[in-house]
């Protein structure tokens, strides 16, 4: 239809494609690592070529500014022997036997810890992989939830001296934080294996929202008062946070 060039940041092209349809609306989004542009197939040449135009600058520019977050990836320790969440080392232990049901332990080996797998002999290879990323995921979640409330507790008091009602660490494809109407501080499970600086950003921001609910000038004058350079760290976040993880896994089996 029409072609224009990918668009590329941070090392990454993104290819761009334009789809004309029979539809109402035009949009673009991306998919699958390329730029969908779809336009409807009652308008003439000329109207396609400059509404898809318009509509691939506006998407570059908001990529260039925002940066760019790839598919989001599901949680995989199917195949890991190790992982290194918030500064703690956990080893990965899977057995087999014939149970029902999937459980872990954790076993405190010196200053690493290492969880200890049962799963059952029957499941198949999605099973297992789903249960091993459920277990990995609650027993760390859980292990490190003290040191991330002490932290989260330390930077409330220096900054905000806010009333919070608790912290939760979750499974999230779409939110890296969120804060909750009655004070319940959400951050996504992946960020224990981001940078400190990242992660801090991020606590900062749901702390700021106990301040300013928007995002509106008020809200970031108060988080770029705590971290100047707030829009850079977050684009960073946005471009590589979620593959990140894969980086403090250690494979070791087919």
């Amino acid at each position: 239809m029409f072609d224009f060039p990918p668009i590329k940041i941070s090392g990454k092209e993104i290819s761009v494609k334009v789809i004309c349809e029979n539809r109402n609306n035009a949009t673009a989004r991306i998919s699958f690592g390329a730029l969908l542009i779809r336009i409807p197939n009652t308008l003439n040449s000329n109207e396609m070529y400059s509404i898809a135009s318009s509509l691939y600058k506006k998407a570059a520019q908001k990529i260039e500014k925002n940066g760019y977050a790839p598919e989001r990836k599901e949680l995989d320790f199917y195949n890991a022997l190790e992982t290194t969440a918030y500064g703690k080392k956990f080893g990965i232990n899977v057995v087999y036997a014939e149970t029902r049901n999937p459980k872990a332990f954790l076993a405190a080996e010196g200053a690493e810890y290492k969880i200890n797998i049962t799963m059952p002999s029957s499941f198949g290879k999605k099973q297992n992989k789903d249960a091993t990323a459920n277990l990995v995921y609650r027993v760390i979640g859980s292990t490190l939830a003290k040191k991330v409330e002490e932290h989260i507790a330390e930077l409330n008091a220096r900054h905000f001296g806010s009333a919070i009602k608790k912290i939760r660490i979750f499974d999230s494809k779409t939110k890296w934080g969120h804060l909750s109407s009655n004070g319940v501080i959400m951050l996504n499970f992946r960020l224990l294996y981001l940078p400190t600086e990242i992660i801090d950003c991020v606590i900062i921001h749901e702390l700021a929202h106990t301040k300013a609910w928007n995002h509106k000038r008020e809200f970031y004058d108060i988080v770029e008062g705590i971290i100047p350079d707030y829009r850079e760290k977050m684009k960073w976040l946005r471009s590589n946070g979620w593959d990140y993880y894969k980086r403090f896994t250690l494979y070791g089996k087919t």
